[in-house]
C-alpha cells in the first residue's frame, strides 16, 4: 500500500511488485499538483524545481497500481482520466469514528457547548489552507446580513499566521472525543 505517489514512496512500491510480485494499492488523498497543494504547502522556488518532479510522479506513477483508493469523486475522475480502469478504484471517504461518536438531539448537545439555539453554525473540522479560508470568510460574509446568527466554527488544526479575525468565526483547535461528538450533533452544516 502506497500511501501516495511521491519518488519517496512510489520507487520502493514498484520496486516491491516487480520483485516479490506484491499487489500494489496506491492511495489518492489530495491534488498535489495542477493548482492542488502544491501551491498551499511549498514555497515558490520548490514549486518550479522539485515539485515539478513530484507532480510527474504524481500523475505517471497511477497506473502501476494493480488497485487504487481515493478520497473522492473528484479524485477518482481524475485518475479514469489519466487511463486508470475504474473498476479497480474505490471511494473511501473520510469521517468520523461512528462507534465512538454518539447521535445526540442537537439542543441538547449545543445546551452542553453553551450554544443558543437559533445559532446557525457552519463547521469545519481540521486542518484548512487559508485560501479556502478567505474563500469561507469571504462566503460569510456575503450571507452574514441575511442569517444575523450565523457563526463559524473552525475546530482543528489551523496555523496562527492563517487565521482570519473576524465576528463570527470561532476557533477552537483540538478538542477531547466528548466535546468532538457535541460540536459534531450542535453543527448545522460543515
Amino acid at each position: 500500500h502506497c500511501i501516495d505517489s511521491r519518488p519517496t514512496v512510489i520507487i520502493p512500491g514498484i520496486i516491491l511488485k516487480k520483485i516479490k510480485k506484491a499487489t500494489l494499492i496506491i492511495e489518492w488523498s489530495d491534488l498535489y499538483s495542477d493548482g492542488g497543494t502544491i501551491n498551499e504547502r511549498s514555497s515558490f522556488f520548490y514549486r518550479i524545481t522539485f515539485g515539478k518532479v513530484e507532480s510527474f510522479f504524481e500523475k505517471r506513477f497511477r497506473n502501476f497500481g494493480d488497485g487504487s483508493v481515493v478520497i473522492t469523486r473528484f479524485l477518482k475522475k481524475k485518475l479514469i482520466e489519466l487511463g486508470y480502469p475504474k473498476d479497480k478504484i474505490l471511494i473511501h471517504k473520510m469521517g468520523g469514528r461512528i462507534n465512538r461518536q454518539k447521535l445526540m438531539d442537537k439542543n441538547q448537545a449545543r445546551k452542553k457547548l453553551g450554544i443558543h439555539e437559533k445559532d446557525i453554525i457552519i463547521g469545519h473540522l481540521g486542518r484548512i489552507y487559508k485560501r479556502d479560508l478567505e474563500l469561507l470568510a469571504n462566503s460569510y460574509k456575503l450571507v452574514k446580513p441575511f442569517f444575523p446568527r450565523l457563526k463559524i466554527f473552525m475546530i482543528g488544526a489551523i496555523n496562527n499566521e492563517d487565521k482570519i479575525d473576524f465576528e463570527g468565526i470561532e476557533y477552537f483547535g483540538f478538542v477531547d472525543e466528548i466535546k468532538y461528538s457535541y460540536y459534531c450533533n450542535a453543527i448545522d452544516f460543515f
